[in-house]
């Protein structure tokens, strides 16, 4: 009898099995898809990143980057998937956009880029500190385990306003119908994060990004999809996402110089500022 209930548990398990939802094809709808499927087995991944490199052929990926950004309406709690979030914020203030883009290295350049510790110059200019920590997965990521889990302590300054927050952030591998590899990553706070002198604040971020490796594999495509609110009283919802549009192409740029070593042509931060957080 024992024997017989252990192999009937596999049965039970397949017969059980939700069948993987179907990626939408409009993108507003398909970047919501993306962040609230991400802890899935991955077939909607991976027809959902199907359905993003389909967009992504569209567009002149190293033009001008107001022709790769898009607005997004609001993500709202049907749409987490699971995380812990504050639930102060409905999503009515976002200014979601989302930013499309081309690295000139491959899929497994921008996959061990997931492993640095320290991402001032990695992202945009506005990040002056940038600590990551490791959840799960340094030791396998990428080649023999399929996800990553970060924590990361970043610091912002510009002119608007200074502030510290935390933000999570997984990264997943999958494996297209075509064989190649996709990266994906969801980001989100869990808290809302006071600027120096309490006037301003960051409330939400959630983001959602895709690393496509192009056919031939020597470049990857990139999807960022960005949902956020500040409370800013110097600027507009217009001004905004322009800065959050600028800051996402900035961290394109970043990200591809430092892995040329090229990184001091186009960054003047501090990476070896000290962590200074009180």
């Amino acid at each position: 009898m024992r024997r017989f209930a252990l192999l009937s548990v596999p049965v039970l398990l397949v017969a059980c099995a939700k069948p993987a939802e179907e990626a939408p094809d409009d993108l507003d709808a398909l970047a919501a898809f993306m962040f609230a499927n991400f802890d899935t087995e991955g077939d909607e991944l991976a027809s959902g990143s199907v359905n993003i490199e389909e967009y992504l052929n569209t567009l002149e990926l190293d033009g001008d980057v107001e022709d790769r950004t898009v607005g997004l309406t609001a993500l709202t709690s049907e749409n987490f998937g699971g995380i812990t979030v504050n639930s102060d914020y409905d999503g009515t203030e976002q200014v979601p956009r989302a930013v499309s883009g081309i690295s000139s290295h491959d899929l497994a350049a921008n996959a061990g880029l997931a492993l640095e510790t320290n991402h001032i110059c990695i992202e945009s200019d506005t990040t002056k500190y940038a600590g990551r920590s490791f959840l799960s997965g340094d030791d396998c990521w990428p080649d023999n385990c399929d996800r990553l889990e970060t924590f990361n302590e970043i610091r912002k300054e510009n002119t608007l306003a200074q502030v510290w927050f935390d933000v999570y952030k997984d990264f997943r591998m999958i494996t297209l119908e075509d064989g190649r590899d996709v990266m994906v990553a969801r980001s989100w706070m869990e808290d809302q994060f006071m600027a120096d002198g309490g006037n301003n604040s960051w409330d939400e971020l959630y983001g959602f990004e895709a690393w496509i490796p192009t056919e031939d594999g020597t470049e990857t495509q990139r999807f960022y999809a960005f949902w956020s609110s500040v409370t800013l009283s110097a600027i507009g919802d217009d001004i905004y996402g322009n800065l959050v549009r600028a800051g996402i192409d900035e961290g394109y740029v970043y990200g591809d110089a430092f892995l040329s070593g090229t990184t001091t042509d186009v960054c003047n931060n501090d990476r070896d500022r000290a962590y200074d957080r009180e």
